[in-house]
């Protein structure tokens, strides 16, 4: 049986259900060409996407063990909510930090969390201002090398296993380890920089959410991002902007 390619994001925000639903126009309304578990990639599929370009813009990886039951978060939440430009505790502001581009390599594994916990660390501090950048690369090169059957560089990771990695080894600023793997190498983890020992961040725990819309949005408003990933179907790539859903999609 296949498994569908996926990818990965820090989800920010939430809206009203009556948004502008973008559909791409497409004739294939099949998933994306799928990666044999015998192919290098390591992908529990059926054969190579021959867009690699596309491929490597992914990441997400099938889960190898069960993950924790996901958590219920009740409460009152907001309609509609954007971490982008958002009051919390009387501070307004964006409490994200900026996009970036794994460009052509699968470490979306590595951006995402990141992203979410770089959010945290300015919704802790109660400073939408706060300036922290944390290092992909310590995970997509320490990963491999550390915990190779979960992080595989360029060609993804199985979940948990990044979740893993960053509360095991913790997290190190970019200024120490740069993001070179966009060229879709993989630089050893003994290029991180001397005194990285010095600059680790440990990260406690993570958990997950249940995966009703009511946790989800009260989890996302009173805790801060969360982590998602999505089947990639190929009309994701014709995708310009609005809110996606894949045609057939309830």
């Amino acid at each position: 049986m296949g498994i569908l390619l996926g990818t990965c994001c820090t989800v920010i925000g939430t809206q009203q259900q009556n948004d502008t639903i973008t559909q791409p126009k497409t004739n294939e309304q099949n998933p994306t060409k799928e990666i044999t578990a015998e192919n290098e990639c390591g992908c529990e599929s059926y054969e190579t996407p021959t867009d690699e370009g596309l491929y490597y813009r992914t990441g997400l990886l099938p889960a190898i063990e069960t993950l924790p039951e996901g958590e219920t978060f009740t409460g009152r939440t907001a309609s509609s909510w954007d971490w982008r430009d958002a009051t919390y505790n009387g501070h307004t502001g964006d409490w994200t930090t900026p996009i970036r581009n794994q460009a052509n390599c699968g470490s979306c594994y590595a951006f995402a969390p990141l992203g979410s916990i770089e959010s945290l660390i300015k919704i802790k501090q109660g400073n939408p201002g706060y300036s922290i950048d944390l290092s992909e690369q310590f995970i997509v090169s320490c990963g491999t090398e550390w915990m190779g059957n979960y992080i595989q560089g360029c060609d993804g990771a199985y979940s948990p296993g990044p979740y893993n990695f960053i509360t095991t080894y913790g997290t190190l600023p970019e200024s120490c380890f740069p993001y070179v793997s966009g060229s879709g190498s993989v630089p050893p983890c003994s290029n991180k920089c001397s005194n990285w020992e010095d600059l680790i961040i440990q990260i406690d725990g993570w958990h997950t959410v249940a995966s009703d819309i009511t946790s989800i949005k009260n989890a996302l408003v009173q805790h801060g991002p969360l982590v998602a990933g999505m089947i990639v179907y190929d009309d994701f790539f014709d995708y310009s902007g609005g809110v996606y859903e894949h045609p057939g999609s309830d």
